[in-house]
């Protein structure tokens, strides 16, 4: 009965994983949509960010501070 489970946690851990990478790349595309990008580099690199995962965890109800003495 437990190795029944098993397969149905691991898809739901990986279906929240996947979704909150999915919304905090979103977050990072709206942060930099303002900036101006060359026509040279067309392949952009985005880097995740604590402030675009905090978004992406707020929207899926989770609550992310720091610790004290990264402020």
């Amino acid at each position: 009965m437990i190795l029944f489970f098993f397969p149905q946690v691991s898809l739901a851990a990986q279906k929240f994983i996947s979704d909150l990478a999915n919304d905090a790349l979103q977050h990072c595309k709206m942060r930099g949509a303002g900036q101006q990008i060359s026509k040279k580099s067309k392949d952009r690199k985005y880097v995740l960010s604590l402030e675009d995962l905090s978004l992406a965890l707020a929207d899926q109800g989770v609550t992310l501070k720091k610790p004290p003495y990264y402020l």
